[in-house]
């Protein structure tokens, strides 16, 4: 619907005004108007039924007689889109918390086009609601976060390999549980773990069996080193392989097992 006092629909081809009005994406066409101050007041001059309906306003005439300010959460977002729209700078995909009628939040993606049409400076501004994805996003990041303070609490850590069987990744509560960080042991293979001195009659079968790309579970050795606390360490790996077979390295877990063996000792 256009505003009464601008004939959009008069001055816009039929085949253009027809792809706004059945549009399934939010359309406006914006008007900025600056006060005596120099600070931008949009108005909306047109809208279509979709970005009234993702506005939740009861009628075109009442969402268009709402000021533009009011469904906005953060004013200073709000400039900087009349800024660039005030410039005749297009604005690509510009994503931002706004306000249904019902006071509810949501987020959307918008993207405006300068143009002048029967003489005015206009903009039109295509919406996209994105609430769907933002919310996914923000429970991934909370996953995430819940996922590290497990794995900084927990006993175990996790650590990955690459098909050279060169450490490309361990957890950071790994520093914690043996005293060395996790960059430390990256490009590192497990023999240069070990150092020059260490005892093949204990390692060699498991050496053998990380090359075979095979599981192994519960694999218990001491580990001590420069700058190492001495520890008995228990690991278990599992290879990853590609869809056509190819091998891609290990994934597994390290787990500190010295108390046990203390207390066995005793």
């Amino acid at each position: 619907m256009a505003d009464d006092g601008f004939p959009i629909r008069t001055a816009l081809r039929d085949e253009i005004f027809d792809l706004f009005e059945n549009n399934p994406m939010g359309v406006a066409i914006m008007r900025h108007i600056p006060d005596d101050a120099g600070v931008l007041t949009a108005r909306r001059v047109y809208a279509n039924d979709a970005l009234r309906r993702m506005f939740g306003a009861p009628s075109l005439d009442i969402f268009l007689a709402r000021p533009v300010l009011d469904s906005w959460v953060d004013e200073v977002e709000l400039q900087k889109v009349n800024q660039a729209f005030a410039s005749r700078s297009p604005l690509l995909s510009f994503e931002v918390e706004r306000i249904r009628f019902d006071g509810s939040l949501f987020w959307i993606s918008m993207t405006g086009q300068p143009f002048d049409l029967a003489g005015d400076k206009l903009t039109v501004v295509w919406h996209l609601d994105i609430t769907g994805r933002k919310q996914a996003e923000m429970d991934l990041r909370e996953r995430e976060a819940q996922l590290r303070d497990f794995v900084d609490s927990s006993v175990d850590w996790f650590w990955e390999m690459d098909a050279n069987l060169r450490f490309t990744y361990m957890s950071d509560n790994v520093e914690r549980i043996v005293g060395v960080s996790p960059e430390w042991h990256y490009g590192k293979t497990r023999e240069d773990l070990l150092g020059p001195d260490f005892d093949r009659s204990i390692w060699s079968d498991h050496l053998e069996t990380l090359k075979a790309h095979k599981p192994y579970r519960d694999f218990i050795f001491f580990r001590v080193g420069e700058g190492m606390e001495k520890k008995w360490l228990s690991s278990s790996g599992k290879p990853i392989f590609a869809e056509d077979g190819t091998f891609l390295g290990y994934r597994g877990t390290g787990t500190d097992v010295t108390e046990q063996f203390e207390n066995q000792e005793l």
